[in-house]
Formats: C-alpha cells, sequence, structure tokens
C-alpha cells in the first residue's frame, strides 16, 4: 500500500491548527494565526517519525507528548503555572477529534478494515466534518464564557416599597454611573413593568405627569448619543441585593424609569448602578 507522506503532512497541519483555535477560544491566549500555523507544520512534521518508531511503546508515548508539549510551547505564550493545564486540554480535544476522525474513517472511508484511510471518498470529507464540529465548539465556548461572565454580574434584587415586595435579576451595570443631581446618590434603572409591580402608579399617571404615588419623584436631564433628555426618578422604601456570597441591605434607594426592554439585553428587569456597591 502507498501512503503519501505529503498527504499526511497536510491533513496533520490542519487537525493541529484546529486544536489549537480550540484551546485559544478556551482559554481567550490570543495566540496570532502565525504562531498557530507554525507549531502546526512543525509538530506535523515531528509526528512523521511516528510510524518510524519501534522501541518501547512508555517512550513512544512520552515523544509524543514531547510534540504537545512543543506545540503549545510555539503557539502560545502561556505562563509556567498554566503549561499543565494547556497540555491536558489539548490532549482531551486531541482524544475528542481523534474519535471523531475514527468513527468518520470507521462508517465512511474505511471499506477493508485498512488502518490507514484509502478510499473513494477523499479525506478532506473528514477533515471539514472536523472543521464544521470545531466551528460550532468554539462558538459554544465563547457563548459559555460570555454566558459565566455575565453571571458574575447578575444579582437577585428584592424591591420593597409599601406592601408590596417584588424580586427579581439585575445587571450591575460597569456603564452605568448615573448620579441624582440634589443628594448623588446612584440612580439604579427599571423599566416600566417593574415600575408598575413596585408601586401604585397607572400609565395614565405617567401620561399626564401625575407623580403623586411615586416618593421624591422629580425629573433628571441625562446626556445621550441624541442629546439631553429627561428620565424619571423616585425612590422606594428598600432594596435588597443578593449573590452567592453575601447580601447587601441599601435604604431608600433611587431609581430611574426607562422605556427600554432591559430583558432582552441582559435577561434582568433592573441595571444595577455601578457605584452601588
Amino acid at each position: 500500500m502507498v501512503v503519501y507522506i505529503e498527504q499526511v503532512l497536510v491533513d496533520n497541519i490542519i487537525i493541529n491548527y484546529l486544536l489549537l483555535t480550540l484551546i485559544n477560544a478556551v482559554f481567550k491566549n490570543g495566540a496570532s494565526k502565525k504562531r498557530m500555523w507554525l507549531s502546526s507544520i512543525v509538530c506535523s512534521v515531528l509526528s512523521l517519525a511516528y510510524p518510524f518508531l519501534t522501541f518501547d511503546w512508555i517512550l513512544v508515548n512520552a515523544y509524543k507528548l514531547f510534540v504537545a508539549f512543543v506545540m503549545i510551547m510555539i503557539a502560545f505564550k502561556v505562563l509556567k503555572k498554566k503549561i499543565v493545564l494547556y497540555f491536558f486540554t489539548l490532549l482531551s480535544f486531541t482524544y475528542v477529534l481523534g474519535g471523531l476522525v475514527n468513527a468518520c474513517i470507521e462508517n465512511v472511508l474505511i471499506q477493508s478494515g485498512i488502518m490507514f484511510y484509502q478510499s473513494k471518498v477523499p479525506f478532506g470529507v473528514t477533515i471539514f466534518i472536523c472543521y464544521v464540529y470545531v466551528l460550532i465548539l468554539k462558538k459554544l465556548i465563547i457563548s459559555l464564557r460570555q454566558k459565566i461572565k455575565q453571571n458574575n454580574y447578575v444579582y437577585t434584587c428584592t424591591l420593597i416599597n409599601n406592601e408590596k415586595k417584588i424580586t427579581t435579576n439585575c445587571f450591575l451595570d460597569s456603564g452605568n454611573n448615573l448620579l441624582d443631581g440634589a443628594t448623588k446618590k446612584p440612580i439604579n434603572i427599571i423599566n416600566a413593568d417593574l415600575l408598575f409591580k413596585i408601586t401604585e402608579i397607572k400609565i395614565e399617571d405617567l401620561l399626564t405627569q401625575n407623580y403623586s404615588s411615586l416618593k421624591n419623584a422629580h425629573h433628571l436631564s441625562v446626556q445621550t448619543v441624541s442629546g439631553t433628555s429627561k428620565i424619571l426618578v423616585f425612590t422606594i422604601d428598600k432594596l435588597e441585593l443578593k449573590d452567592d456570597k453575601k447580601v447587601i441591605n441599601i435604604e431608600e434607594p433611587l431609581l430611574g424609569l426607562t422605556y427600554t426592554k432591559l430583558k432582552t439585553k441582559t435577561n434582568c428587569s433592573m441595571l444595577l448602578n455601578a457605584q452601588i456597591l
């Protein structure tokens, strides 16, 4: 059977690059494409020695681990304390992609039980499947990271006003540094749905600017991209913030009304002021 080394080399380079892409997504390393391609090429050349290694299997596997280590060191700028983490992540993704390749070969490409791919269907089909898989997995990794990052800024909020008590999710917005001009207190932004639940005000009152049911209600001028606008600001009795570690009680917090649907952006009904904690 004839094995074309050039084809094997190209396949390995692509697979190695896909592996490095996944690792880069996991650790958000910011590695350049040039370094990852260089690492892929160098380690693919080193891997050509595998078929000729006939000595003890322990030494063979040690050589493979060495190649993996070289791949990491060339592709990424890694702190010493994180090398092991990068290393085992590479091994994990290698087994995943290796299993995917074997599944494609066994089900599609291999017709005679020969270990080396030799089929009417190009091995590029398997490479393409791996490419699509990596794209999906990379998108999932980025999505999960964003979700975890967002959850670090999400609190369980309990708004207490008169006889009403409403619990919802609120988002600590680092961009919200709005302060009341008179009291210099931070203003937390809520939407209209939450306003109607926690106060006695009706939609007709908003239209006629009848704020008698709100405490310390007044308008505050704020500068926006489109110019100067006014928001309705008022106080409630108490705001209780909870996360996994602590509980924070805030007496007579200031709330500002927005007509934007906050839940469509942050899955929260309230944006906390960055200076409230």
